[in-house]
């Protein structure tokens, strides 16, 4: 289940999964809703796939087809 999702996601690619913008998804990793990590100079945030599955068994998010 959720092969097609990559090991590290990007915000962007959170809410193109979810349908919601790129900010409502900073919003949920700033509020600590979302575990996301920062990498690089520039401090982008990433985040698990495990740990986005994670957040969709707790929320009313389901991407399955």
């Amino acid at each position: 289940m959720y092969t097609n999702l990559p090991e590290i996601l990007k915000p962007t690619d959170i809410a193109a999964y979810l349908k919601i913008s790129k900010n409502t998804v900073y919003s949920m990793l700033l509020q600590g809703n979302l575990k996301g990590f920062r990498v690089g100079n520039n401090k982008l945030w990433r985040v698990y796939k495990d740990d986005f599955l994670e957040y969709l068994d707790n929320t009313k998010y389901d991407i399955r087809e």
